[in-house]
C-alpha cells in the first residue's frame, strides 16, 4: 500500500457469500492515498459497483470497520481506533454464513503491493450481524 502516488494497489476488507470469483458481497478498500471507499457486488457475476467515492484522506495508520447489520453493511474508518466515522452503507439480502476476510489486489502494472494489518478481529453480533474490523497499520 506505500501510500505513493500512481500506484494501483488497494487494501481493505471483504464480506462475500463464497470464495467463487464474481460472489456477491462488500468491500471496504484503501487506495494507497488513504482515500477509503465502499464498494459492493449485488449480483452474482455481476460489476462492482462504487457505493460511496473517497471522502477524503485519512492518516496511515487507520482503522477500518466494516459491519453486517441484517441486510445492512457499514463502513467505518477511524485515525486512531477510538473516534469512528460512519461514511458509507448500503444494503444487499445475503445468506446469513458469509466469509469475511482481508483484502490486497494491484493491477497487471504495479509491480507489487504491500498491505500491513494488525488487531484484525471478526466478531458475531446479536442476530447473526458481523464486526470486522483491522487496523491498517503499514503506510
Amino acid at each position: 500500500m506505500g501510500g505513493q502516488e500512481g500506484s494501483a494497489a488497494v487494501g481493505g476488507l471483504a464480506i462475500r457469500e463464497n470464495l467463487e470469483p464474481g460472489s456477491r458481497g462488500v468491500i471496504l478498500l484503501v487506495p494507497p492515498l488513504g482515500r477509503p471507499r465502499l464498494d459492493a457486488r449485488y449480483e452474482a457475476g455481476g460489476r462492482t459497483l462504487v457505493v460511496a467515492e473517497p471522502f477524503g484522506d485519512v492518516p496511515f495508520p487507520m482503522w477500518l470497520k466494516l459491519e453486517r447489520r441484517g441486510p445492512a453493511f457499514h463502513a467505518w474508518v477511524s485515525h486512531d481506533g477510538l473516534q469512528w466515522s460512519h461514511f458509507a452503507s448500503t444494503s444487499i439480502e445475503l445468506q446469513r454464513m458469509l466469509y469475511a476476510g482481508l483484502i490486497l489486489a494491484s493491477s497487471p502494472r504495479a509491480e507489487e503491493g504491500i498491505a500491513v494489518y494488525s488487531d484484525v478481529y471478526v466478531e458475531e453480533l446479536p442476530s447473526g450481524n458481523i464486526d470486522l474490523s483491522s487496523r491498517e497499520a503499514g503506510s
